[in-house]
């Protein structure tokens, strides 16, 4: 038996579930909790009801989730034509598998677009559920590719840039320290270290930070952390590793130097960070890396979005500065769930309303499923 997808959607919204795009009221009865899934029902009083979620008529029913011919059936779920489908996140088919020849890398971005409903000040990062997370100056919103969104965390105050951890928890930096949010919303210090800009999770499992106070390491488990090293002559702002995690990428505000530094095996230093190019006017708010190993740094002096070859070479990807507000504050690839693609980046736009805009790249991210070849 196939299901009529649109009469399970009629069967939805007749029940008061539907979201639409824009904000939408959580259809969970749990309204309370921060961060609950809007998705999902935490109690019998709606999602877990006998005449809604767990209904033999319903959720449960052989005829539909269960059913040999409807969720296992290879015409279905697992179908090429359905779930598994090239347009899909999850396919073995989709552009997140495959080969990909650096060789075809373009030099200049085809093209950007706003995306509805995603807000953005200087971080952002995507879960596993297919949503974009990002301040809007006072609260971290999520948002799905659609353009549905809603209110993740309430009153987060200043927040910079963020990263998801292996556990589901959020680290985002603020003047106080790295902080977390929980699954649920709920909010705690990781470590005190403050005024850190960039955050990212490195290879090794750990948080790496960027501030005035130099380069920064943080265990996200037990929260102690250390400092690497300072610049002597520039401020580290961001940070990005190489696709093999042996080097680090100091983005930095100063002289316009971006600098690298060698990592031995267990992810430590070698030696002093070196310049490896001079990128713009001096303010780099971002160090995204894709899989052929080219970094993308966009500059706030020159309001340009920089691609650099892991040799060194330095070339305008976006040129921004004949519009104003378009200024992308970061560099994020996408995890290829729910939209978000793995070829293209993220960037906040906090003088244009927190606005996100998408990027093609034409790349795919670092740590990309596929294979690569020709890597320069």
């Amino acid at each position: 038996m196939r299901v009529d997808v649109a009469c399970l959607i009629a069967l939805f919204v007749s029940l008061g579930g539907c979201m639409g795009t824009g904000e939408f009221t959580n259809p969970d009865d749990d309204d309370t909790v921060l961060g609950d899934n809007p998705f999902e029902d935490d109690d019998d009083a709606t999602g877990d009801d006998d005449d809604v979620a767990d209904d033999d008529d319903v959720a449960d029913d052989d005829d539909v989730a269960d059913d040999d011919d409807v969720a296992d059936d290879d015409d279905v779920a697992n179908d090429d034509d359905v779930a598994d489908d090239d347009d899909v996140a999850d396919d073995d088919d989709d552009s997140t598998i495959g080969v990909f020849d650096c060789d075809t890398a373009p030099e200049v971005s085809s093209g950007e677009q706003i995306i509805p409903g995603a807000r953005g000040y200087h971080g952002l990062d995507f879960d596993q559920g297919g949503r974009i997370v990002g301040s809007d100056g006072s609260s971290l919103i999520k948002s799905d590719y659609a353009g549905n969104w809603y209110v993740f965390l309430p009153g987060a105050g200043f927040v910079q840039q963020m990263v998801y951890l292996p556990n589901g928890d959020l680290a985002y930096a603020t003047p106080i320290g790295v902080m977390r949010a929980t699954v649920a919303g709920g909010t705690s210090q990781i470590n005190p270290t403050g005024g850190l800009y960039g955050l990212i999770l490195g290879p090794d499992g750990m948080l790496w930070g960027a501030g005035p106070t130099g380069v920064h390491r943080i265990d996200p488990v037990t929260g102690a952390g250390e400092l690497l090293f300072d610049l002597p002559f520039d401020t580290p702002h961001s940070l990005g590793h190489s696709p093999d995690g042996t080097v680090l990428y100091i983005g930095t505000v100063g002289s316009g130097t971006l600098y690298s530094v060698s990592l031995d095996e267990d992810h430590n230093p070698i030696g002093a960070p070196a310049a490896f190019a001079e990128v713009g006017g001096g303010w780099h708010d971002g160090v995204g890396v894709d899989a052929c190993g080219f970094l993308y740094v966009p500059d706030y002096w020159d309001s340009t979005l920089f691609r650099i070859s892991p040799s060194g070479d330095v070339n305008v990807f976006v040129d921004w500065s004949n519009e104003f507000g378009a200024y992308g504050h970061g560099a994020v690839f996408g995890n290829g769930i729910g939209g978000w693609s793995e070829f293209n980046l993220y960037v906040p736009l906090p003088y244009d309303n927190n606005l996100v805009k998408e990027v093609e790249v034409g790349v795919p991210r670092s740590g990309w499923g596929g294979t690569v070849v020709n890597a320069p």
